[in-house]
This record gives structure tokens, sequence and C-alpha cells, in this order.
């Protein structure tokens, strides 16, 4: 086993939301691009090292709130106490000040707010989760 062998990546790039509206838009295209270096960078061998198997990436349309679910979960599974992760996510965040989904969520390329600017949270993924 090499240094890099139980190294693990999820690389996240989302700019072209579905829902965009007043209280958030779409993000440049270059989101994506960096997204897609990021991971090219990771699975080089003579720079990252990351096995291409153990960096995965998502960008847009499959950055849904159950594409980041599953990648998480296959995330956790492919690893153990030893292993290292990275997580690297560019795109948009968000914030429910009060209530029972209060906290700070990242917001899948599925994401829906209301016409009043609320996030509806289980749209999104959580801080906690």
């Amino acid at each position: 086993m090499t240094g890099m062998d139980n190294a693990h990546a999820l690389v996240v790039g989302i700019a072209d939301y579905w829902h965009p509206n007043g209280y958030f838009g779409k993000l440049p295209p270059i989101v994506c691009k960096d997204a897609r270096d990021v991971h090219a960078l990771l699975t080089t061998a003579e720079r990252g090292g990351y096995r291409s198997e153990n960096a995965q990436l998502l960008l847009d349309g499959e950055a849904t709130l159950s594409g980041l679910r599953d990648a998480l979960a296959g995330l956790k599974a492919r690893c153990d106490a030893e292993s290292a992760v990275l997580i690297y996510v560019s795109s948009h965040g968000g914030t429910i000040s009060t209530g029972q989904d209060a906290g700070e969520y990242l917001l899948p390329v599925d994401v829906v707010y209301t016409d009043e600017g609320r996030l509806v949270a289980e749209t999104a993924l959580s801080g906690a989760e």
C-alpha cells in the first residue's frame, strides 16, 4: 500500500441551480471548472496521488440532495480510522436563523426556497447531517 491508497475525496461543483430565485442565483460556470481541476489534481499520480476510484466528482445535476447523501454514504463506507478524507465543495450555502431547523446548510442543485425567501430545510443538506 502506498501513502495515498487510503486517501479519499468528494469534490462537488454546483453552478446551474434548478430553482434559482431572487434570494440566490446561478453561479458562474467557473465553479464547475474549479471542481474538475481540483479532482484532476488529486487524481494525478505525480501531484495528488489519490486513486481515481477513491475520488468522486459531482457536478451540477449529479449534486442533488440524494446524490450528495449517496456520495457521503459511499465515502463513509470506503473509509476507516486511518483514512485521509478531503471534501471540496464549491456552491451556495444557506442559513435558517430560527426554529427547529435553525442552522447552516449546503445547497444542492435541487434546493428549494419559498417565494418569501425561506430555505426549505428538507431540500438542503444541514451542517449537522
